[in-house]
């Protein structure tokens, strides 16, 4: 009923867990292993859950070098996608665009 108090396990307005740099890594590979991501795209879901930006970039380039990230073939792979779902070019380019890869990527995947 709504007389009952808040449950403990809602967050409360203006606090939120911070992860440290395992945390972050463990998060960043799950998100991976569910979706395929962008750099820029990446770096927006860490940001949710910590506010370190060097343990973020830390996380980041251990993805880009283990080649679970990568800004090309993700455009590609995403470009062909949607185009296969009758997008238009235009509407491709600002998808890609909002997920935070960069104008010469995105050309190059269309």
């Amino acid at each position: 009923s709504s007389k009952d108090p808040p449950s403990s396990r809602l967050r409360r307005q203006g606090q939120r867990r911070q992860y440290d740099g395992k945390a972050l890594e463990a998060a960043a590979l799950r998100y991976l292993g569910r979706y395929a991501s962008s750099v820029e795209n990446l770096r927006r879901v860490l940001g949710r859950k910590s506010e370190d930006r060097e343990a973020i970039q830390s996380v980041i380039d251990k993805c880009v070098r283990l080649g679970l990230v990568d800004d090309s073939s993700y455009a590609a792979g995403r470009a062909v996608s949607l185009a296969r779902l009758g997008a238009s070019r235009r509407a491709i380019l600002e998808r890609l665009r909002a997920k935070g890869v960069d104008q010469e990527t995105i050309l190059g995947a269309l």
